[in-house]
């Protein structure tokens, strides 16, 4: 009996470290979606430069920002996605205009 309790409680604890990593992901996967939306917005935006600017989308915090360098007609963008305090995705891109 007690080895199948002991048994039944690591299983317990499998499942919910699973719940957490599959948490985990689903909040990567969306924050990797604001950023590459928000990027391809950027992108295919006919003027440069562009004002730096933030928003909140699905409860995670997005900011960019779009250095542009006139001499080499350059743009860095820059996207970042937070959540959670302490969780953070960047996707950076160039842009030539």
């Amino acid at each position: 009996m007690v080895i199948l309790v002991v048994g039944l409680l690591a299983v317990v604890g499998l499942l919910a470290s699973g719940v957490r990593a599959l948490k985990v992901s689903q909040q990567k996967t969306t924050a990797s979606f604001l950023a590459s939306s928000k990027m391809e917005a950027l992108r295919s935006s006919l003027r440069f430069p562009q004002p730096d600017g933030s928003d909140t989308m699905e409860g995670m915090d997005r900011s960019w920002i779009v250095p542009y360098d006139s001499s080499t007609r350059l743009c860095r963008l820059e996207v970042t996605v937070t959540w959670e305090a302490s969780h953070q995705f960047v996707l950076k891109g160039l842009v030539y205009y």
